[in-house]
C-alpha cells in the first residue's frame, strides 16, 4: 500500500485549493440564484445577430422565456452568458465537455449517436432538411438523373452536421469516389451555394424558404428529403437542469408562446407546411406538391407586393400634384383677401395686436428661461454641496440646510439601506427643525409609506394623506398619532436600477408641494442618492484599509511557506518522472521528445516508463485539476502504475486500466465518500523488433484518450474508451467498468503520440481552443520530420497561437519512433 504514504505527503496541499461551486440547478434552487452559459452557433432564423448586434431568432426567443418561466416559478433569479462559437463542430464539442449549467442553441438536430453524447431538450419544431442546388444546376427529375450527374456537380456541407450524415450516405448509396468540401456554418455553405456553378448540398427547409422569400433562389431537388426526429437544446450528459426544460416545455406558456414564436420569423404558411409534412405518413409526392405550391405563393406574394409598391408611388405622386394645386388656389386666395384688408385699413390694426402679443410671449418666455436657468444653478450649488460630503450625518443635514428654504420640511428623513442588518437607518431625522439621530425602519413592511416607497422603488405624492392614503396602503394603523402630518413627497433613492435608500418631506398644510417644488426634490434626491453611495464606499474603503494593514504580514509569511511546500512538492513530483537517462537506454537517444509544461509549478499529468524483459510499457496520465491537488492524484497514479506492471507484471493495457480504476475508487473510498477525483490514461504496450522487417504489435489501451500514430505517410487515431480511472460512475455499478485492448500493427520507424488534452485545449486572446482539428493537421505536416525538430516546431506552433493567454491546463506530448 504504497500509496498511503504518499497520502500522507501531500494531505496538507489538498487543504490549500478552493473549490468552487458549479451553477447546477440543484445548487440553483438552493441559493435562489445562478448563472448558465449558453453558446450559440449563428443559424438564420434560430439564432443570430441583428444589424445592432442584438441577438435574436426563434430558438433566442424560447431560450429567453424559459429563463423567465424558471424565475417565475421557482423564484429565483438566473444570469445567461452569451457565448459564440462560430464553428459548429468545437460549438459541439464545447457543450459535450462543460459542466453542468451550460446549454448550446444553433439549429441542432436531435439523432440517436448524438443522444449517447449530449443531453437534448425536448424538440420544438420538426426538422426537414432537401437538397438544394446552384442556381444553374437543373432540377433532375428522378434519383438515376441525379446519380448520372453526380460527377458534375460538387458537394458541399457543414462539418460533423447531419448535412454531412446525409451526404456520406449518398455516397454509399451512388458514387463511393464522392467527394466533398466541409465548412464551419450554414452562413458559409449559403455563400458558396449563392456564388458558385455546379454546387449542392442538403439545408434546413426553413432555411431555403427564407431564402426563397428574399429572392435568392436555389434550385431544390425533389428527392431524397430527410425528415429529423427535430430541432432541440443541448446540455452536457451530467447537466440536471432537465428538471425546469420538462417542466416549460409541458407549461400553458410555452404552448402558446410557441407557434407565434416560429411564425414571427418563418411566417405562417411556411409554419404550417413543415408541422404537415413532419406528421405526414404519405408519400414523398404529397410534400413535393405542397412545397410547390408554397413556392408558388410566395411567388405571388413578392409579384402583389411589387405591384403595391408601384400603386404607393403613383398614389405619393397624385397627392404631391393635388397639394401643388391646393397650395396655389390657397395663395390666390390669401391674396385676394390681403387686398381688400388692406384697402380697408385693417392690416395695419391686425398687425400691431400680433406685435403686442408676441412681445408678451417673449416676455414670459424670458422670464421662464431666467427661472430656469436660476433654477439650473441653484440645484448645480445644492449638487456640489451636498456630495462633497462623506459623513452620513453631514449629508442629511445639508439637505436639510439646501431645501428647507426652497419648499416646506416640517419633516424630512432621509435613510439609507444597510444589507448586513436589513434595515433602512436614518443618520438624522429632522422634526420641526429638532434633529433625531439613530432612527430605524424595516423595508419589508407593507403599512409603512417609506417602506413601500424603497421596497417597490415607487414615488408617493400625497397633498392630503388622511384622503389619499388608500392609493399605496390598506390603513393607517402602523403610524402612531403625530407621525403623519398632511402633504408628503417620498422619492426612492436610486443606483442605477436599484434602490439603496430614500428621502421623505412633510408638511401641515395640504397641497403644500407644486410641480416645481417636487423636481427640485427629484434632482436633489438624485445628488443624495450619489453622496450617500459615495460616503458607503468611503466607508467600507476605509475597514477594508484596516483589515489589508492587519492582515499584510500574515498573507506574506503564509504566502512563503506555501511557496516553500510547493517547490517541495516539485521536487518530490519531478522524481518520479523517468529520468532523461532511463529514457534514452529505453527508447534510443533519437527516437522520442517529451513536450511537458505544467500549469502551475506542480502538475496533475505525468508520463511513465517501464521494460520487463523484452517488454515496453509507456502510459500518459492526466489526474483530475492541476496545481497540488493534480500533483496528489499524479502519485497516487505513479505508485498504483508501479503495483500493476512492475510488481504484479500486468501487461496487457486493457487489465492495466481496469487494475487502476478498483485501486483508485478504492484509495479514496470514493463508494463511500462520493469523492469524483479521477484519471484519464493512455496505454501503450510492445515488444522491440529483432530486425528492420519484423512487423510491431503495438497493444493500445484509453481511458478518455485516443492514440495518434504515424503509418504509411498518414496520421490515424485509435479512440480509447469513454470512462477514466476511478471518479462518478453514472447509470452503472464501479465493477462494470472495462477497457478494450485495441491491437495496431505497425512497423520499425513508425511514430506513436500519447498526449493530455491540454495541448488541444490551450486558447488564443480570442478564448478560442488550439482544437483537435488544428492539432491534428500540424502532426500530419511535421510527421515526417526527425522527433527533435518535431518537439522545436510544436512548442513553437502552442506559444505562437497561445500568444500571451493564460494557459487553462497542464500539457503533455510525447512522440516516440518504434
Amino acid at each position: 500500500m504504497k500509496y498511503y504514504c504518499t497520502f500522507i505527503i501531500l494531505l496538507t496541499f489538498i487543504s490549500l485549493q478552493k473549490t468552487f461551486a458549479q451553477d447546477t440547478w440543484e445548487s440553483t434552487l438552493k441559493n435562489k440564484k445562478g448563472q448558465v452559459v449558453v453558446f450559440y452557433n449563428e443559424d438564420l432564423p434560430f439564432v443570430y445577430g441583428s444589424a445592432e448586434k442584438k441577438l435574436q431568432g426563434i430558438e433566442y426567443d424560447i431560450f429567453y422565456d424559459f429563463i423567465k418561466f424558471t424565475e417565475k416559478n421557482y423564484q429565483i433569479t438566473i444570469e445567461v452568458d452569451w457565448q459564440p462559437e462560430p464553428d459548429f463542430e468545437d460549438f459541439y464539442a464545447r457543450i459535450r465537455a462543460s459542466s453542468p449549467g451550460s446549454f448550446g442553441i444553433g439549429s441542432v438536430t436531435i439523432t440517436k449517436a448524438r443522444s449517447t453524447e449530449v443531453q437534448f431538450a425536448p424538440p420544438y419544431m420538426p426538422d426537414i432538411e432537401v437538397v438544394v442546388s446552384s442556381a444553374n444546376t437543373q432540377v433532375f427529375e428522378s434519383e438515376a438523373s441525379f446519380k448520372t450527374n453526380l460527377k458534375k456537380l460538387r458537394a458541399v456541407t457543414i462539418a460533423n452536421s447531419t448535412f454531412e450524415r446525409n451526404i456520406q450516405n449518398i455516397k454509399q448509396l451512388f458514387w463511393k469516389d464522392l467527394q466533398y468540401q466541409a465548412v464551419n456554418s450554414t452562413d458559409q455553405m449559403v455563400d458558396i451555394l449563392l456564388k458558385e456553378d455546379n454546387r449542392w448540398g442538403y439545408l434546413h427547409l426553413v432555411r431555403y424558404f427564407l431564402l426563397f422569400n428574399e429572392n435568392k433562389k436555389l434550385q431544390r431537388q425533389k428527392f431524397f428529403v430527410v425528415k429529423n426526429e427535430g430541432l432541440a437544446f443541448i446540455m452536457p450528459l451530467e447537466s440536471d437542469w432537465n428538471e425546469p426544460l420538462k417542466a416549460y416545455f409541458t407549461s400553458k406558456q410555452y404552448k402558446d408562446k410557441i407557434k407565434p414564436t416560429i411564425q414571427k420569423y418563418i411566417g405562417a404558411a411556411a409554419n404550417d407546411l413543415i408541422w404537415q409534412i413532419a406528421s405526414d405518413t404519405a408519400k414523398a409526392s404529397g410534400d413535393e406538391m405542397r412545397m410547390l405550391a408554397l413556392e408558388k405563393d410566395l411567388n405571388e406574394l413578392e409579384l402583389r407586393e411589387q405591384q403595391l409598391e408601384l400603386q404607393k408611388k403613383q398614389l405619393e405622386l397624385n397627392n404631391q400634384s393635388l397639394i401643388i394645386q391646393l397650395g396655389i388656389a390657397g395663395l390666390l386666395i390669401i391674396g385676394a383677401v390681403t387686398f381688400v384688408l388692406y384697402y380697408r385699413n385693417r392690416i395695419s390694426k391686425n398687425i400691431n395686436k400680433a406685435l403686442s402679443s408676441q412681445n408678451k410671449e417673449i416676455a414670459e418666455q424670458s422670464e421662464l428661461l431666467q427661472q430656469s436657468y436660476q433654477s439650473v444653478e441653484l440645484l448645480s450649488e445644492i449638487g456640489r454641496t451636498i456630495t462633497s460630503h462623506l459623513s452620513f450625518k453631514n449629508i442629511a443635514l445639508t439637505v436639510y440646510e439646501s431645501i428647507n428654504d426652497l419648499l416646506d420640511a416640517s419633516e424630512l428623513a432621509i435613510a439609507f439601506y444597510v444589507p448586513e442588518e436589513d434595515m433602512l437607518i436614518s443618520e438624522l431625522y429632522f422634526y420641526e427643525g429638532t434633529q433625531i439621530p439613530g432612527i430605524k425602519i424595516d423595508p419589508h413592511r407593507s403599512d409603512r409609506l417609506s417602506s413601500l416607497c424603497f421596497s417597490q422603488k415607487k414615488e408617493i405624492i400625497m397633498g392630503n394623506i388622511q384622503q389619499e392614503y388608500s392609493q399605496y396602503i390598506d390603513d393607517l394603523s402602523g403610524y402612531k398619532q403625530g407621525d403623519l402630518l398632511t402633504s408628503i413627497i417620498c422619492l426612492p433613492l436610486m443606483q442605477g436600477e436599484e434602490a439603496i435608500g430614500f428621502i421623505s418631506v412633510q408638511s401641515r398644510r395640504k397641497n403644500a408641494y407644486n410641480d416645481y417644488q417636487i423636481n427640485i426634490l427629484r434632482n436633489v434626491a438624485i445628488y443624495t442618492a450619489i453622496a450617500l453611495n459615495n460616503a458607503n464606499a468611503y466607508k467600507k474603503i476605509g475597514t477594508q484599509n484596516e483589515e489589508i494593514r492587519k492582515q499584510k504580514d500574515l498573507i506574506e509569511r503564509k504566502n512563503t511557506h506555501i511557496m516553500s511546500s510547493i517547490r517541495s512538492a516539485l521536487t518530490i513530483q519531478e522524481a518520479i518522472l523517468p529520468f532523461e537517462n532511463r529514457l534514452r537506454h529505453t527508447l534510443g537517444a533519437n527516437n522520442y521528445f517529451v513536450v511537458y509544461i505544467p500549469k502551475d509549478i506542480v502538475s496533475g499529468d505525468f508520463y511513465w516508463l517501464s521494460k520487463i524483459n523484452d517488454t515496453i510499457v509507456m502510459a500518459v496520465l492526466d489526474c483530475t485539476g492541476h496545481g497540488v491537488p493534480g500533483a496528489f492524484m499524479s502519485m497516487i497514479g505513479y505508485t498504483l502504475m508501479n503495483e500493476t506492471v512492475n510488481e504484479k507484471k500486468i501487461l496487457d493495457p486493457a487489465e492495466i486500466l481496469i487494475r487502476m480504476h478498483e485501486q483508485v475508487r478504492f484509495a479514496l473510498r470514493q463508494s463511500e465518500t462520493g469523492n469524483k477525483e479521477s484519471i484519464d490514461a493512455c496505454v501503450c504496450v510492445w515488444e522491440e523488433p529483432k530486425d528492420d522487417n519484423q512487423k510491431i504489435n503495438l497493444r493500445f489501451a484509453g481511458a478518455k484518450r485516443p492514440l495518434y500514430y504515424y503509418h504509411n505517410q498518414e496520421i490515424q487515431e485509435c479512440k480509447g474508451d469513454r470512462s477514466s480511472l476511478g471518479g462518478f460512475i453514472k447509470n452503472r455499478f464501479a465493477d462494470e467498468t472495462t477497457f478494450q485492448t485495441h491491437h495496431i500493427e505497425l512497423k520499425k520507424g513508425d511514430i506513436i503520440y500519447l498526449t493530455t488534452d491540454g495541448y488541444v485545449d490551450v486558447p488564443n486572446e480570442k478564448r478560442k481552443s488550439f482544437g483537435k482539428t488544428l492539432f491534428l493537421e500540424m502532426l500530419k505536416k511535421n510527421a515526417h520530420k526527425n522527433l527533435y525538430e518535431q518537439k522545436e516546431v510544436y512548442i513553437q506552433n502552442l506559444r505562437a497561437y497561445q500568444n500571451d493567454s493564460p494557459q487553462r491546463d497542464d500539457i503533455t506530448l510525447i512522440g516516440i519512433s518504434l
